[in-house]
C-alpha cells in the first residue's frame, strides 16, 4: 500500500530566500531574488535611492522591523552587489553565498 503525501496549498516552488548578514547574523528574506532580476533588467546598478527601494520592495513580502530598515538596507545593497557582479561576469558563484544561511 502506498502512502500518499498531503498536497500543498498553494501551487508553485516555494520562493527562494537570500540570505543577508544583519549585525553578524544570517537574515533570510522571500521575494529578493525576483526583485534584483527586475532591477537589474531595468538598468539599476546603484544611486542614493536603492536601499530605500530595496527595503520598501522588501516589506511586501518580508517582516522589517521600523528601526532596522538601515540595517537591511545595507545588507541588500551589499547581496544587489554581489548579484550584479555574477550577472555581468555571468558567474553565479558570485551570488552563491547569499543563496544559503
Amino acid at each position: 500500500m502506498s502512502e500518499q503525501r498531503p498536497k500543498p496549498c498553494c501551487s508553485g516552488r516555494p520562493p527562494q530566500l537570500v540570505y543577508i548578514k544583519l549585525r553578524g547574523s544570517s537574515v533570510g528574506l522571500m521575494g529578493i531574488k525576483p526583485l534584483f532580476e527586475q532591477l537589474y533588467q531595468a538598468g539599476r546598478r546603484d544611486d542614493d535611492a536603492l536601499e530605500t527601494e530595496l527595503v520598501e520592495q522588501a516589506k511586501i513580502y518580508n517582516y522589517i522591523t521600523r528601526g532596522a530598515e538601515k540595517d537591511y538596507g545595507w545588507g541588500l545593497r551589499q547581496a544587489y552587489h554581489f548579484y550584479v557582479r555574477a550577472q555581468e561576469k555571468g558567474d553565479q558563484r558570485e551570488w552563491l553565498p547569499f543563496t544559503r544561511p
